[in-house]
């Protein structure tokens, strides 16, 4: 985690040196994606969040999404800390946790309820925006009856984003394409995917990280982690 981390502040510095207004990193950033049996050892999930917590405490103003195991008692929860400077603004939980193929959220992690769905206000580049911040799966909703985009862009988010540990296999990148702009379009609201690269065991990960405006027109988006 130590690694995750130097990587996350190397990034980050690097877009304050671009002037960027926001960083986002993936889903469990911090722990790698799945961390599996290690989420049930107290000191693995303790060590997780103290990082996180250090990392953000010492940066400057820039503001970000990273993607982190957050924990209230006994409750594991997949997170997002969204923060600006040297404080955590907020923290958002994953809503919807699939339970097929190679995932088994639930085993570990509470889900969010829906009507917790709502986007935070940051103050970005002198301007303050709500960001609807969804985790992965959130964005995958066929199968739920919780539609998380959808009740984002309704509670009024200017910008949706969306932090992800998608697996690959051939053909996905258009899959998530495809659905981004549908998204989109439906509700009129600008989205960022922002994937995990690299590879966790037999899992490979293959980032292709994407914007879209309302319209659901592609915008470039150059993606580093």
């Amino acid at each position: 985690m130590e690694g995750n981390i130097e990587t996350i502040k190397e990034y980050i510095d690097n877009a304050e040196k671009c002037d960027a207004d926001l960083t986002v990193f993936p889903e469990l950033s911090v722990t790698g994606y799945p961390p599996q049996d290690l989420l049930l050892e107290i000191d693995f999930v303790k060590q997780n969040k103290e990082l996180l917590t250090d990392l953000i405490s010492h940066n400057n103003e820039m503001a970000g999404v990273i993607g982190f195991v957050d924990y209230v008692g006994r409750s594991l929860y997949n997170a997002a800390a969204i923060f600006v400077g040297s404080k955590i603004i907020d923290v958002v939980y994953k809503t919807l946790l699939p339970t097929y193929d190679v995932f088994d959220e639930d085993r570990y992690f509470e889900t969010q309820k829906g009507r917790q769905v709502k986007p935070v206000p940051v103050n970005i580049a002198e301007s303050q925006i709500k960001l609807g911040v969804e985790i992965c799966e959130d964005l995958w909703d066929e199968a739920y009856d919780t539609k998380v985009t959808d009740l984002l862009a309704k509670s009024g988010s200017n910008i949706i984003i969306n932090i992800s540990a998608s697996l690959f296999y051939v053909g996905k990148r258009y899959e998530r394409e495809r659905l981004l702009k549908t998204k989109a379009r439906t509700n009129s609201t600008p989205i960022f995917y922002v994937n995990m690269v690299g590879g966790q065991d037999e899992l490979v990960f293959d980032g292709q990280s994407l914007a879209v405006d309302c319209s659901g027109n592609h915008k470039s988006l150059a993606t580093r982690y």
